[in-house]
């Protein structure tokens, strides 16, 4: 990793690779969990377009 943990590209005659930060796999590997749920991702864009204000009376 380098300073401001941007990833970092590999190049080799075999192909490429990219080395990035634990935390940013982390959430690679959260969001490729969350989008392979069905309805996920449209439940989320839902959620994100009503706002919190929606979802305020279901909150303790």
């Amino acid at each position: 990793m380098n300073a401001d943990s941007e990833p970092v590209t590999i190049t080799e005659p075999r192909g490429n690779a990219v080395l990035v930060g634990e935390d940013a796999w982390r959430a690679i590997q959260e969001t490729l969990y969350l989008q392979s749920i069905p309805g996920m991702s449209e439940s989320l864009r839902k959620a994100r377009d009503e706002g919190i204000d929606a979802a305020s009376p279901y909150l303790r």
